[in-house]
């Protein structure tokens, strides 16, 4: 996670950030975007999936320490992806929140080559255990990890 940031980094992660605003879900606002050559290909943020309750209309619904009435941010990104017919490949994906490992897996499925990052697992929660696996997958995949923390953004 050495890598360096690029002067692009700061303006998408501004978009990143402005785009989990429209989470759902209370518990955690997170916002994804995928980019390739300064071109923004998709924006995402963790939703309900439409026509469903979102947490505030209906509670959370907790399974396995996730709410299970959003889509991770990641998952809904991939998706619009799909029925825009892109590819993710060669991509810079930007992320509030640093992916559990199903997202993770995502995106080395889809050879996405950087990953930009504001916040990591809190030291406290359940879900260090999963980020530290997630971060090694990242790594052995060959995707380049790049934390750009919040208090940078704010100065950028």
């Amino acid at each position: 996670m050495n890598e360096t940031s690029l002067p692009r980094d700061a303006v998408f992660m501004k978009q990143a950030e402005a785009e989990s605003r429209r989470a759902t879900c209370p518990r955690a606002h997170v916002g994804f975007l995928l980019e390739r050559h300064g071109k923004l290909l998709i924006r995402s943020s963790n939703q309900s999936p439409e026509g469903l309750p979102t947490c505030k209309e209906a509670g959370h619904l907790m399974v396995d320490g996730h709410c299970a009435r959003v889509t991770h941010s990641e998952r809904g990104g991939f998706v619009k992806l799909a029925l825009k017919r892109l590819s993710p490949q060669g991509a810079t994906a930007y992320t509030t929140w640093f992916p559990c490992v199903d997202c993770m897996n995502l995106i080395i499925l889809g050879k996405i080559k950087r990953l930009v990052f504001a916040s990591m697992a809190d030291p406290n929660s359940n879900y260090r255990r999963e980020f530290h696996i997630a971060k090694r997958f990242a790594l052995r995949a060959g995707v380049k990890l790049i934390h750009f923390p919040k208090e940078k953004l704010l100065r950028a």
